[in-house]
């Protein structure tokens, strides 16, 4: 999934274990007490059903590009982890 503009704002109760990343501009998440800027140089990890918003507010045109991961896979992969 991905999102293009130069702002954009959304709540969700909470989705699938998801990757967020962020090309040329800047999205701050929130979620419970914390608050985390997503930009170029990074990307954000959010646990499966983490409610969550989101906010992008940038002078230049930015990309917001989301991958969502089943909760069977993602299991998995957190099995393999440890």
């Amino acid at each position: 999934m991905s999102g293009r503009g130069f702002s954009y704002f959304a709540e969700t109760p909470g989705l699938l274990l998801s990757l967020k990343c962020m090309a040329n501009g800047r999205a701050l998440y929130k979620f419970g007490r914390a608050e985390v800027a997503v930009d170029d140089g990074g990307y954000l990890i959010l646990n499966d059903r983490q409610p969550y918003s989101i906010e992008i507010a940038s002078p230049t045109r930015g990309r917001n590009v989301r991958a969502l991961v089943s909760g069977r896979l993602g299991r998995g992969s957190l099995t393999q982890l440890r």
